[in-house]
């Protein structure tokens, strides 16, 4: 996880200095150019997950109606498992993006 240092505003977006942990910094394997910025407190469209298979392996990850596109859907698993999952939609010029915020198991 990581926190915003500082902002600056710039002619054409904002200049952010961030700071991340060695891990996170390390998972972009070098990659500085298309990256994008989740906050996992702006997911407050609560979701569900469909679990089916051999103990319950298989997770299918509900998108919430109101983050749907305009087809038509299907729920072909077995069982709906109610979590505290959030979801949210992030929308990009060439692709739309679904970031879930699940709970650790305890």
């Amino acid at each position: 996880m990581g926190r915003i240092l500082s902002k600056e505003e710039c002619n054409d977006g904002v200049k952010l200095t961030i700071e991340l942990d060695i891990e996170e910094a390390e998972g972009l394997k070098g990659n500085f150019l298309g990256i994008h910025l989740f906050c996992s407190d702006r997911s407050m469209v609560k979701t569900d997950v469909l679990e089916s298979g051999l103990k319950k392996s298989i997770k299918y990850f509900v998108v919430p109606k109101e983050l749907r596109m305009s087809r038509p859907g299907r729920q072909a698993c077995s069982e709906v498992k109610n979590t505290d999952a959030t979801c949210q939609k992030v929308e990009l010029v060439d692709k739309t993006c679904f970031v879930y915020i699940l709970p650790t198991p305890q």
